[in-house]
């Protein structure tokens, strides 16, 4: 195992996590997406998923339970939203809501939160709409999920491996460890 020294966090050299996260992580994601679908194909207006995007093979480092709870907090006040299921899988921590309200509004004030302090690009807030399925942050005319080291497109940073995985890291931690102070 890595060290990354100043945080005193151990991980995995990407070698050894890669091909057995990925299955995780795509089981666990595709659970999810059957749960969404349930509560969708119950007639909910809106279904929002709040879940951790950490990078690592940790995707749930301590902290990140309190992290989804205040997102949660911030969406049940603003869109009168109730939670229906809190967990834990491989892939994080989520929670998922139902809401009334329509989903385009729910998208714009789940960007809001993404968008209202540094720890909080640490959130992926989907919406889905019963009728419109998942509603993509580029569909309202914001721009795509910034990098948490340079501010461009996060997945084309991580397609093309731009920046030092432990770096990343470091950073996401700095985050998650300013909302934990």
């Amino acid at each position: 195992m890595m060290l990354l020294q100043s945080l005193n966090i151990e991980t995995e050299p990407s070698s050894i996590v890669c091909d057995g996260l990925r299955r995780d992580l795509l089981d666990a994601r595709e659970q999810r997406q059957w749960e969404i679908d349930q509560f969708i194909q119950s007639g909910h207006a809106a279904v929002i998923q709040i879940a951790t995007n950490f990078p690592g093979a940790d995707k749930a480092p301590e902290g990140c339970e309190a992290l989804v709870a205040w997102a949660q907090t911030q969406l049940e006040e603003q869109l009168q939203a109730v939670t229906v299921l809190h967990s834990r899988d491989r892939a994080g921590v989520y929670s998922l809501l139902i809401s009334s309200q329509d989903a385009i509004r729910c998208k714009q004030m789940a960007i809001d939160v993404e968008l209202s302090r540094p720890f909080a690009r640490l959130l992926d807030i989907d919406v889905y709409g019963a009728l419109s399925g998942q509603i993509h942050r580029q569909a309202l005319g914001y721009p795509a999920r910034p990098c948490l080291l340079c501010e461009a497109n996060a997945m084309d940073c991580i397609r093309s491996e731009r920046h030092d995985q432990d770096a990343v890291i470091r950073a996401a931690y700095h985050h998650l460890q300013n909302f934990t102070r």
